[in-house]
């Protein structure tokens, strides 16, 4: 049975927040689980994709392609160990690939959406600069990854905040005069002390262009990106990312999702360390299964309407909680009884 092609651009408003391990983690996830899956490098510039893939850092990719006058992007696929896995490899230290002009974007963006999969990644580069913006817009629903840090979460929320605003920009492109409006809008709303949201767009707008205010409407609605905490200690970090919802639907009219907890675990820089992609490393470590559990998301509620907060996510996230404590009680215990052991017979334990 056909099913159509599932683009999941992944980003974050910082660097260091774990992007690029989580996308590589999560493709190898959904290729075990029998689905064929492209991984991109998007992030031009500071490709590194391959190395949380355990892979040579020395095939050509994406900066090859962008400089190239006639290829196609399937010229630039590379195999995995994984069946169901292949890899486009990013700029792989072409001078300049994250300067590209807006035409060589709208090329590069054709060719991927002509790729054939059953889910398609995008490791996006961090921060908010267009390229990034616009390939978080050639999906409906995309991720975007913070962790429990305010900085994180102030930047993750910047992140959100141009996107929206980026998106209602590119809606009106194809109306020259309200386009040029908007821009003075977005130029003396903007600024410390002013409130620049979606709303007050709206009202200056709908005076000038009734339709044009209508097709902004649309394009808030249309997006609805998904939200994971990594590096998680505790089930209440959920919490920090609630006044998320609700700053996004009031200052953007953009509902977000929470999708996704991923535990902090020391496994992954064990992984990393060992050039392993952490879901092989150790499939049985918390930051793994966590994972795991968002691949599982991804295949079974991607398509699907969530709430606010999603409480089946906040039940699982707290009921593997539970199950981390008690384990971790459990191996306590064991070293406690067999300390006193190592010493009587140390033979025992060599």
């Amino acid at each position: 049975m056909y099913q159509e092609k599932t683009i999941i651009p992944i980003a974050g408003g910082k660097g260091g927040i774990g992007k690029s391990l989580l996308t590589a983690n999560l493709a190898v996830s959904l290729a075990k689980m029998g689905h064929k899956t492209v991984v991109v490098d998007l992030d031009l510039g500071g490709s590194n994709l391959h190395t949380f893939l355990g892979l040579p850092g020395d095939q050509p990719g994406i900066g090859n392609f962008i400089h190239a006058r006639k290829n196609q992007i399937n010229d630039y696929v590379v195999s995995t160990p994984w069946k169901n896995l292949l890899f486009i490899p990013g700029d792989c230290s072409t001078p300049f690939t994250g300067n590209i002009n807006h035409n060589k974007k709208r090329l590069l963006i054709k060719n991927l959406l002509s790729i054939q999969c059953r889910y398609l990644l995008l490791d996006l580069g961090a921060g908010s600069s267009y390229n990034t913006l616009d390939f978080f817009r050639m999906s409906d629903r995309g991720i975007v990854i913070t962790t429990p840090e305010i900085t994180a979460i102030n930047n993750m929320l910047g992140f959100l905040n141009n996107f929206v605003f980026r998106s209602i920009e590119r809606s009106l492109s194809n109306k020259p005069h309200t386009h040029s409006a908007l821009k003075e809008i977005f130029h003396y709303k903007s600024g410390p002390g002013k409130n620049l949201s979606v709303e007050s767009i709206l009202k200056e707008i709908i005076a000038l262009d009734p339709d044009a205010a209508t097709e902004i409407q649309k394009t808030c609605l249309r997006y609805r990106p998904r939200l994971i905490l990594n590096m998680g200690r505790h089930p209440d970090d959920l919490n920090k990312i609630e006044n998320t919802f609700a700053a996004t639907r009031k200052l953007l009219s953009l509902y977000t999702d929470p999708f996704g907890f991923v535990f902090d675990d020391p496994a992954v820089r064990e992984s990393i360390n060992h050039g392993m992609p952490l879901v092989e490393y150790d499939e049985n470590c918390i930051a793994s299964r966590s994972i795991s559990h968002i691949a599982q998301r991804i295949v079974y509620v991607w398509d699907k309407t969530l709430d606010e907060p999603d409480q089946a996510l906040l039940n699982h996230t707290r009921k593997f909680y539970e199950f981390i404590q008690k384990d971790s009680r459990q191996q306590s215990t064991l070293r406690f009884i067999t300390s006193p052991l190592r010493n009587i017979l140390p033979n025992l334990f060599n």
